[in-house]
């Protein structure tokens, strides 16, 4: 290995160590290049390299005409991108809107959303069906804020990620998913009264979305009929 890419494989290291130790924070502007090649003593196209290292890595992201900018990144093994479209085992060919309406939390939503008892909360459901057998009943919560499109007529079904991208700057988001197995009650019965007489379990996904500061901007749960549904994922971890 030579020395210019001994170098430069240094520098990223160094620059990775105080990104990972928050010398660099999220969304931070990384130095110049001119200014990291004074601090390190080397040249431009060895900065660069460096930074194409990070960028690769997921550590760093390029802004064109602004500069560099520190991207959020995860330790985690287990990369979650929570789709409808990736547990349900053929998808779905159509999504009914059940209501969108503003609604005060419940308890429970005062929880999951971190929100005061009086915050005006956004609640979407939605029955979706393969054919025409309802497979999956979806139910989402996030804050209101004025303007929020809530018009029942212009309804085109949305995972969370894509509703929320709509509202909010979403860049730096994280989400957790909880995987539980449930019997239907009475309130599911009304939509899946089949797996209700049979006590056939269902499958229920509680998905949160937070921002860069870990602050909730939704919360959402997917039910789905334990026949139509698949879970998979991917490792990070090399050779698994």
């Amino acid at each position: 290995m030579g020395s210019n890419e001994i170098k430069y494989l240094s520098i990223a290291e160094s620059i990775r160590l105080k990104i990972l130790n928050k010398i660099y924070k999220i969304n931070d502007l990384l130095p110049s290049e001119s200014t990291l090649c004074q601090d390190y003593d080397v040249s431009r196209m060895t900065i660069r390299k460096a930074i194409e290292v990070l960028i690769s890595e997921g550590y760093l992201y390029s802004s064109p005409g602004k500069g560099t900018y520190v991207k959020a990144f995860s330790l985690n093994k287990f990369d979650v991108n929570f789709s409808v479209n990736d547990v349900l085992l053929n998808g779905f060919t159509n999504a009914t809107l059940l209501h969108a309406k503003i609604m005060e939390p419940t308890i429970d939503l005062v929880y999951h959303l971190q929100v005061a008892p009086k915050t005006k909360i956004l609640c979407i459901r939605c029955l979706l069906y393969l054919g025409n057998e309802p497979i999956a009943l979806d139910e989402k919560y996030m804050p209101y804020f004025p303007g929020m499109n809530i018009k029942e007529e212009s309804f085109i079904y949305k995972d969370m990620i894509g509703i929320i991208a709509g509202e909010n700057n979403i860049y730096g988001c994280r989400e957790e998913v909880l995987i539980t197995g449930i019997f239907p009650d009475e309130e599911i019965n009304q939509y899946f009264p089949e797996l209700y007489k049979k006590k056939m379990f269902m499958v229920l996904f509680e998905e949160k979305l937070f921002d860069a500061d870990g602050i909730p901007m939704g919360y959402g749960r997917l039910i789905v009929d334990s026949r139509q549904c698949m879970i998979r994922g991917k490792s990070r971890i090399q050779g698994v």
